[in-house]
């Protein structure tokens, strides 16, 4: 993470508060296109050895290189307590909470086959607990 701030020269907060379901394993990888110097990006993985559904990531990339999603099916839009917009996106294998805070836009991830015990809402708290 230290290398993610120091190559945006930016402070990044993390949520306080993770999906209520069992994980072994964490990851987390900076990654710098230094190609085109558009897709920089922090993945943090949340996976479970022993139940491969529990798998939860959090991305975040700089508001100036944020990914848009323009497809507006499957898509429910919430509101932050800061006022902000938060977008729950249900794609094939993944439900996705995508919102703005300082600066940064943050991508939380999980399974769906998670989405009846990590709900929308449960997403949207994990967003509020990031100060």
């Amino acid at each position: 993470m230290t290398e993610f701030e120091d190559h945006f020269k930016n402070d990044v907060k993390l949520p306080f508060k993770m999906p209520s379901i069992p994980f072994t394993h964490m990851f987390g990888r900076f990654w710098e296109d230094k190609e085109y110097n558009i897709n920089d990006s922090l993945e943090i993985e949340f996976i479970n050895e022993k139940s491969p559904i529990n798998h939860y990531k959090i991305d975040i990339r700089p508001l100036k290189n944020k990914v848009v999603s323009t497809n507006r099916s499957h898509q429910t839009v919430y509101t932050l307590k800061d006022g902000q917009k938060a977008i729950y996106i249900a794609e094939r294998h993944f439900r996705f909470l995508v919102f703005e805070k300082d600066n940064w836009q943050y991508i939380l991830g999980i399974n769906k086959e998670l989405a009846n015990k990590v709900t929308p809402k449960v997403l949207v708290e994990i967003a509020y607990s990031i100060d």
